[in-house]
């Protein structure tokens, strides 16, 4: 990342394509980026809050890992970031500060009238007011360009 001069950032983020940042969140001191790698893997990206250069980047990666992320939000109740993505049904997991993977947070996924769960209907993007977790949605006719609505243990309110 670039900056124009002292004290003015000229918005542009410099990552290679198959690095691209796909999320962006502030936590009150830092920027932290979630960007995509692979299928298998992506990463979390620390930026200094004054100078954006990046300070950390840590691999999201395993087998029970939101390794596709879309999006990244801080979540000031809990004091955690939340990172969520395409793969396993749109998991959200939780992140400290210092990078550490601290478990999975919910599923943000649709049932469908029959019940049962409609694994394409991908998260690309997440965002909280400390009260609700809000998901955007894509990549399927039946669940496209929906905006949810979730209680922070995961009950969807309103889609």
């Amino acid at each position: 990342m670039l900056k124009a001069t002292s004290g003015e950032w000229d918005g542009t983020i410099y990552y290679s394509s198959s690095t691209a940042a796909d999320g962006l969140t502030f936590d009150g001191t830092n920027y932290w980026i979630v960007s995509y790698a692979s299928s298998t893997s992506s990463n979390l990206k620390k930026l200094n809050g004054t100078t954006f250069a990046e300070e950390a980047s840590y691999s999201i990666s395993g087998t029970t890992r939101q390794r596709s992320a879309k999006g990244v939000c801080w979540d000031s109740t809990n004091s955690e970031l939340l990172v969520i993505g395409t793969n396993y049904n749109s998991v959200i997991d939780r992140y400290n500060t210092s990078g550490t993977y601290l478990g999975q947070k919910f599923m943000a996924r649709f049932a469908n009238a029959a019940g049962s769960y409609m694994a394409s209907a991908y998260a690309s993007g997440i965002t909280t007011d400390g009260t609700y977790i809000y998901t955007c949605h894509n990549n399927n006719t039946m669940a496209q360009n929906y905006l949810a609505k979730w209680s922070m243990a995961g009950v969807l309110q309103q889609r």
